[in-house]
């Protein structure tokens, strides 16, 4: 089981929204992230369009960016928040291991890739390094 992080100065609270089309994912990732007090899922959305029209109040720190969805993808979705919340991290999640994609993606703007089936801890990991300014790809 995850450490709860405590939160305080040293531990900013981290918002974070995810985009996937899979409500079983969603619902493991908030599980997880649950556990870290220095995390605030505040959005879940089944596609991009829908991630993009709930983000335009409640802008997050770093957004989990699911490639493939239905109605906008991760891929066209990518560029807009780029244009429009250049500030945000944003991190590509995908079923598939593509080191073209990946290249793709990162040169768009990604600020890291991992594919879905990541440890929870790595996942976690990953958003605190973003959050902190770091890139990387599992």
């Amino acid at each position: 089981m995850a450490e709860s992080v405590p939160t305080s100065p040293s531990f900013p609270l981290i918002k974070v929204a995810i985009a996937d089309d899979h409500a079983r994912f969603r619902v493991g990732i908030r599980a997880v992230l649950a556990l870290h007090t220095d995390i605030d899922l505040m959005v879940e959305a089944e596609n991009g369009r829908e991630l993009l029209d709930l983000i335009v109040n409640t802008i997050p720190d770093v957004i989990l960016l699911d490639i493939q969805m239905p109605v906008m993808d991760g891929i066209a979705a990518l560029p807009l928040i780029r244009e429009k919340y250049p500030q945000v991290k944003v991190i590509i999640l995908s079923m598939h291991n593509d080191a073209g994609m990946t290249r793709h993606l990162m040169e768009r703007g990604a600020d890291a890739y991992l594919p879905k089936n990541s440890d929870v801890h790595i996942i976690y990991e990953t958003i605190q390094a973003c959050y902190s300014q770091q890139r990387r790809i599992a």
